[in-house]
């Protein structure tokens, strides 16, 4: 029989549901406490849409690019969230260097509903940065030498440059 002789053959309400792909973005930073120690103070958060982080997340994801002496910490902060920290002091913190490629990973096992982390947007993210608070320097240059005259008098200047720093408005010598 003839398709259109059936009760309800046209159907044209269907309804599509896209699941979208589930997505981590990433805040925050790390910059070296006021004590100049090489410790830093901030953290890297973790929020996912789209899915939910088990909670041993910990254990399924990897932090690399931490500079020598700083220990990458992942927290489980809720089912959407993730807190990464940095413990320690960063040695030797001198000669540190500030990094903008601070790398979270989030690996296989990690996502309550996708087994497979490639299949989550950004499940890697390689912009976290670590500020280290430069060292202040001053560097000196020129002398003073007795005049021809010999009677005490000097000539000459001495210039003292500072770097990463600044002078007070009024510098008393003394």
């Amino acid at each position: 029989s003839n398709a259109n002789t059936v009760t309800n053959y046209a159907k044209n309400d269907f309804v599509f549901d896209f699941v979208d792909q589930p997505t981590v973005t990433y805040a925050g930073s790390f910059t070296e406490s006021l004590t100049n120690d090489g410790s830093v103070t901030g953290s890297r958060i973790a929020t996912l849409t789209g899915d939910t982080f088990v909670a041993g997340v910990a254990g399924f994801t990897t932090v690399t690019n931490a500079p020598a002496g700083l220990t990458p910490v992942v927290t489980f902060t809720d089912s959407t969230h993730v807190t990464v920290t940095l413990t320690g002091n960063a040695s030797p913190h001198v000669l540190a260097t500030s990094l903008a490629n601070l790398t979270i990973t989030f690996n296989n096992g990690a996502f309550t509903n996708t087994p497979n982390a490639s299949n989550v947007t950004n499940g890697i993210n390689t912009t976290g940065t670590v500020t280290f608070i430069d060292q202040p320097s001053i560097a000196y240059a020129g002398n003073f030498t007795e005049s021809l005259t010999n009677d005490g008098s000097v000539t000459g200047s001495r210039t003292a440059t500072l770097t990463g720093d600044t002078y007070a408005a009024t510098l008393t010598l003394g």
